[in-house]
């Protein structure tokens, strides 16, 4: 049987070490590798059986909020996963 082969993106490069150790593990290939333009192509030619993407809500808030958006909506689905909804902000009014 050969092994899956995934692909993980994590924010903070200490935290992602312990996540490749349980993953391979589990039985796992992973590559954590940095992820830029070139890695991407080389993703086109031979894409993983899975990408994993491990972002916390702060990262994600500050990303869209860096962007000119506005978060005004946040559901809580469990204690892991949660929903935001983001929205261009309206022009102030004269």
């Amino acid at each position: 049987m050969t092994k899956r082969r995934l692909l993980l993106i994590h924010w903070k490069p200490d935290e992602a070490t312990a996540r490749v150790s349980r993953l391979r593990d589990a039985g796992y290939s992973i590559d954590a590798s940095p992820v830029d333009r070139d890695s991407l192509k080389v993703l086109r030619r031979d894409p993983p059986s899975a990408v994993v993407i491990d972002l916390s809500q702060t990262v994600v808030r500050k990303l869209g909020l860096d962007s000119g958006l506005v978060d005004h909506k946040v559901c809580s689905i469990d204690a892991t996963w949660y929903g935001l909804l983001f929205a261009k902000r309206k022009p102030a009014r004269a």
